[in-house]
């Protein structure tokens, strides 16, 4: 018998609860498997994540952990970076004892079918680093201020935050430390709000590969001014 899909309510809570295991228990982080899926039933989210569905983790590889553990699949990503080559190359995956890393979280939601497509984002001079590297592939379509580059069938489009075009349903939202960078809006998820772009859960992560003291800070700082709780998920061998 065909399963129904998921109705936006379920969608929110299933990224909510796994949102909240990530804070109360120790995640197994071993590339595809997660433990514990029974233990969600009883979770009840904390009020800050009910209210407004956004949280710190630690880098792109906690964001992970997140997203494999709320069970969902096919979702659509909108990654906020300043560096798509550090955390979505697929020779950077798998790390040592087979766990994904900071670098590959975002090649590994994607071959594991979390999300099928992916909108990213980037600052103005980041941006046009990227599009001269792409632009000789045949797979690069120009567009005004953006470009697609599908891979392999999947789904990929770089942007600048004004060519940003809001996907027509919810979607999962990272935020990596490269964003905040001249150019980018200051308030990343405000802006997104403003744009028009509906999120079952945003992450902001405080790390990733290609990241500077500077876009650290920034990172830490905004999440401490928008009062965005950071998750602690301990990681387990």
């Amino acid at each position: 018998m065909k399963e129904l899909p998921l109705s936006p309510q379920a969608i929110r809570r299933r990224l909510l609860w796994a949102a909240g295991i990530a804070i109360a228990t120790a995640a197994a982080f071993v590339l595809a498997n997660w433990h514990g899926r029974e233990s969600r039933a009883a979770f009840h989210a904390p009020p800050e994540l009910a209210q407004r569905p956004a949280a710190g983790v630690t880098s792109a590889a906690e964001a992970f952990v997140v997203w494999q553990g709320s069970g969902l699949r096919g979702r659509r990503l909108v990654l906020l970076t300043g560096r798509f080559g550090g955390s979505g190359r697929g020779q950077d995956a798998p790390g040592p004892g087979g766990g994904v890393t900071p670098g590959s979280a975002v090649y590994w939601a994607a071959r594991l079918g979390l999300v099928r497509a992916i909108d990213v984002v980037m600052p103005p001079a980041d941006f046009e680093s990227q599009r001269a590297g792409d632009a000789s592939h045949k797979v690069f379509r120009p567009e005004a201020g953006a470009y697609r580059h599908d891979l392999h069938g999947f789904w990929l489009r770089f942007s600048l935050p004004d060519a940003l075009l809001p996907p027509t349903e919810p979607v999962l939202v990272l935020v990596e430390p490269t964003w905040f960078r001249p150019g980018a809006p200051p308030d990343p998820l405000a802006w997104l709000s403003s744009v028009g772009v509906r999120t079952d859960l945003a992450l902001v992560a405080l790390d990733d590969p290609a990241a500077t003291e500077s876009d650290r800070r920034a990172a830490a700082e905004y999440a401490r001014g928008a009062r965005v709780p950071v998750l602690q998920i301990e990681r387990t061998p």
